[in-house]
């Protein structure tokens, strides 16, 4: 029996080494379009006589065998592979991890070339790059602006507009989207006998001076360069290689310039120059206060382009702010002369001066007729004064003395110049506790009841205090008590009985009572 047991153990002992355990396998870093060794690491005590994949999960493992195979995944990302595993005594076991495709863009090598060139003849530009992936698109930038959108195709010709080194650009984009350029220089050449006029100028802006440049090539020798500035077909308003004009309008305007060799050879090009607008400087702001933010608007237009750069100089010790709508604070009273310089993205510039006249802050103080914790029934004035043009309160007056009676916040602000100051007093009314007099007093000069006492007077004052004898008689009388009244009268005491007090308050309250006089 016992022997039974052990070979149970060992049978089933062996059955989990053989379909769970120890089938697997590993591989190697894996990126799109290349080669993956999967190698199979699985351990049986059995002889192990098969090794079959199943590479696209299609539960078959059909794909490939051997402990070692190497494939292309064709996609990336996760992928799930499986391995099935057959002993010599026919037992199987599989397992399924997934392998890691990581992506790598398929290599373009961007390229161009292009015949031999001579200037105004036509030159032929011939893609030459090579891809893994379908080319879907062939662009070229001609005028080497950044911008693929001067030509497309795999063969083009092209006559350049100017002699020497020009500057070419060639994209690829394939079917996935994945894009390369180039850029590379194309050599136009000269022929020595020719005579070319040509030449460039610096940015052309209204009213500015604009330089002039003779770009012009032969290979006698130039001795002769004239301008034709107004078109009329005369080269006779400037001569040199290098002139500076202001042109008289906007937009386009037509330049000759002529050149003429010491073998009389001539030639002549008209071309158009672009005379751009100037931006029109232009601003407000608001709330010009010492010490207190002052905002700027800006109100600048132009006819052509865009506003590219605001430079604003505030007139103090600050630094320069290239904001459009910038805040500024101006740390004391005074007239600062404010510029705001504009350039255009044509790189025409103009600046203007403000004067902003910066005022003081309103000086204000608030004085109160008493405490700011009073009583129902009571009110408390509340003064203000200082420098101001005008005042308001938060309950709508605009009188500088006002009255209150209720619990809030008061809220006064003072106007000067467009600039203002606030200041807040919190009020707080309470209820009155009842009024109570003591009614029995010993005024032996113990220092213990020797004098009679209205409890919390402070909340009733100015309180009116007469004392009746038992006959209707006052023996005391003050219009604001004080709780001093000792049983004196005329330096004498006065004698032992019940005395009838009258209270009058400050709200006109009245209270009656007897007080017991005992020596």
């Amino acid at each position: 029996m016992r022997n039974t047991i052990l070979i149970l153990v060992f049978l089933l002992f062996q059955t989990n080494l053989i379909f769970s355990q120890f089938t697997d396998f590993k591989s190697d870093t894996v990126f799109l379009r290349d080669t993956t060794t999967l190698i199979s690491t699985s351990f049986n005590p059995d002889e192990i006589i098969s090794f079959d994949w199943d590479l696209n999960h299609d539960s078959l493992f059909n794909n490939a065998s051997g402990d070692t195979v190497k494939y292309v995944f064709p996609t990336w990302g996760e992928i799930t592979a499986g391995l099935r595993i057959t002993t010599i005594t026919g037992q199987k076991d599989s397992v399924y991890k997934t392998v890691i495709v990581y992506y790598k863009p398929a290599p373009i090598i961007v390229d161009f070339k292009s015949n031999f060139v001579c200037y105004q003849d036509s030159t032929t530009l011939i893609n030459t790059s090579i891809s893994e992936l379908e080319v879907t698109n062939v662009d070229w930038d001609l005028n080497a602006d950044g911008i693929f959108n001067n030509a497309s195709g795999d063969t083009l010709k092209y006559v350049f507009p100017k002699w020497g080194e020009n500057t070419v650009g060639l994209r690829i984009i394939t079917i996935t989207g994945e894009t390369d350029s180039i850029y590379k220089i194309v050599n136009v050449g000269f022929f020595p006998d020719s005579v070319i006029a040509d030449f460039k100028c610096d940015t052309v802006c209204y009213q500015d001076t604009t330089t002039l440049i003779s770009t012009s090539i032969s290979g006698d020798e130039i001795t002769s360069l004239e301008w034709d500035l107004n078109a009329d077909g005369l080269f006779d308003n400037a001569s040199g290689d290098t002139i500076e004009y202001i042109f008289p309008k906007t937009v386009e305007n037509t330049i000759g310039l002529r050149a003429i060799t010491n073998t009389g050879k001539s030639a002549a090009i008209y071309k158009q120059v672009n005379v751009h607008y100037l931006p029109k400087p232009n601003f407000n702001w608001d709330h010009p206060c010492e010490s207190e933010e002052t905002f700027f608007f800006n109100a600048s237009t132009i006819k052509e382009g865009i506003i590219s750069d605001y430079k604003w100089d505030f007139g103090d010790i600050t630094e320069e702010v290239f904001e459009e709508n910038p805040i500024h604070i101006f740390e004391y009273v005074s007239t600062f002369n404010v510029k705001l310089a504009l350039t255009s993205n044509m790189g025409c510039k103009d600046s203007t001066y403000k004067s902003v006249l910066v005022h003081s802050i309103p000086i204000i103080n608030i004085e109160f007729s008493g405490d700011t914790t009073l009583f129902i029934g009571d009110s408390l004035m509340m003064r203000v004064y200082g420098s101001y043009d005008s005042i308001i309160w938060s309950n709508g007056q605009k009188r500088n003395r006002i009255y209150v009676k209720t619990s809030g916040i008061y809220t006064v602000t003072a106007y000067s110049k467009g600039c203002f100051k606030s200041r807040s007093i919190n009020v707080l009314v309470k209820e009155r506790s009842p009024l109570k007099a003591m009614n029995l007093i010993t005024p032996n000069g113990d220092g213990y009841n020797d004098k009679w006492e209205i409890f919390e007077i402070d909340q009733y004052h100015p309180c009116q205090v007469t004392i009746f004898n038992r006959y209707g008689t006052p023996v005391f009388a003050s219009f604001y008590y004080k709780n001093d009244w000792n049983a004196i009268l005329n330096e004498k005491p006065l004698p032992e009985g019940t005395y009838y007090y009258l209270i009058i308050t400050g709200t006109m309250l009245e209270f009656t009572g007897a007080i017991n006089v005992i020596r």
